[in-house]
């Protein structure tokens, strides 16, 4: 009777037990305890990759055991392609009995609380696992991810179960995330057979090479504060990410109207100031909500107590609102003058008003000529 565990994790102890006792349960003892049992970890390919002699179990007769460290660089072993241990006992009397037990090698995924980062961060060109846990086990796990460009790739055949704790880990490992933008993670499970399915949503974000260039003085900027990240109050680089973006959505929305992205973003003419001082307004609209959820007075007798940090930041808000409001429309008008915008009868015209040449008709539909003009210059 194999007592083997049938996951091991690598990177950990783990104890195997054998039991050697005859039908009656008459205990079986080796002709020489220093060599026998005899124990071999034979890996998924065959391999021997460990030997040695168990011990007996104190107060359990014919029980055997034999501790190994997992190495945490060994390969994981899918389930179809097992480990195994071998077990050899020769008796006093010369007679051999084997027994082998087979178990498969899993990572090590703690059963952490949730993060609290709302979704993924990785960098492009890497590879990212996709977690789901759940306390009871599941009968059906099925895994499918989405690409930015909207083709979508079944995972269900990599799907790893692991227990640790009180979860039922899920786990599995996805190619290499070349696409920048945002992946769609999709479980769906079921616990039972007779269970209602159920989907959850996740997202892999992948950034693009600019926001890892700007991400240390967007910190510098907005968590000047030094805060222990994974405190409820720290600025994590998934939420940078997301205020970087709109902080493009806010300078492209202000006049003259533009399609800028991370990928394309202009960091000439101090672009990338108006950019921090964009994301970071938009960032610390999150951090006054704490701070205002967080306030609270208390009147006793003697004592007053008063905590309310929102005038601070409404200060800082307001003095990036003003910076923005200020600057950034005329910068950004002056910015696109400088580039041309055709020609006309081989006649360059520009934003600049020497050299603009258009014509337009005295009748009806002139005004239809000139008004888009105006517009990409800025003046309308």
């Amino acid at each position: 009777m194999a007592l083997s565990p049938q996951k091991v994790v690598r990177g950990t102890a783990v104890l195997f037990q054998e039991l050697f006792v005859e039908e009656d349960g008459t205990p079986l003892l080796p002709g020489d305890p220093s060599a026998y049992p005899s124990v071999s970890i034979i890996s998924s390919t065959e391999e021997v990759v460990q030997t040695g002699v168990a011990t007996q179990v104190i107060g359990s007769p014919g029980r055997w055991q034999f501790s190994w460290f997992v190495p945490a660089d060994v390969d994981l072993s899918p389930s179809d392609t097992p480990w195994r241990i071998d077990w050899m006992l020769l008796t006093n009397g010369g007679r051999q009995i084997t027994r082998s037990a087979h178990f498969v090698i899993i990572d090590n995924i703690e059963a952490t609380p949730e993060d609290r980062q709302y979704f993924n961060l990785t960098f492009s060109g890497q590879t990212e696992r996709l977690i789901v846990k759940f306390k009871d086990v599941q009968e059906a796990v099925q895994l499918t991810i989405i690409d930015p460009g909207g083709v979508s790739v079944t995972l269900t055949p990599r799907i790893e179960e692991v227990k640790q704790g009180q979860f039922y880990m899920y786990y599995a490992d996805t190619d290499a995330l070349v696409r920048t933008g945002c992946y769609l993670v999709i479980w769906n499970t079921r616990q039972t057979a007779v269970s209602p399915p159920n989907t959850f949503v996740q997202q892999v974000r992948v950034p693009e090479l600019f926001f890892w260039q700007l991400q240390p003085d967007f910190r510098l900027l907005i968590d000047k504060i030094q805060k222990k990240i994974g405190h409820v109050q720290a600025y994590s680089d998934s939420d940078l990410y997301g205020y970087l973006q709109r902080g493009v959505e806010i300078l492209n929305q202000t006049n003259p109207v533009s399609n800028w992205n991370l990928t394309n973003f202009p960091t000439h003419f101090g672009f990338t100031t108006f950019l921090l001082a964009a994301a970071t307004w938009w960032g610390l609209q999150a951090q006054y909500l704490s701070e205002a959820e967080l306030s609270f007075n208390y009147s006793g007798q003697t004592v007053t107590l008063d905590v309310d940090r929102t005038g601070f930041y409404a200060d800082a808000m307001g003095r990036l609102k003003d910076y923005l409001d200020k600057d950034l429309q005329n910068t950004k008008r002056n910015a696109l003058r400088r580039v041309s915008v055709g020609s006309i009868a081989t006649r360059p015209y520009d934003f600049g008003l020497q050299s603009l040449v258009t014509r337009v008709q005295t009748v009806n539909g002139g005004s239809s000529q000139i008004l888009p003009l105006f517009s990409r210059l800025g003046l309308q």
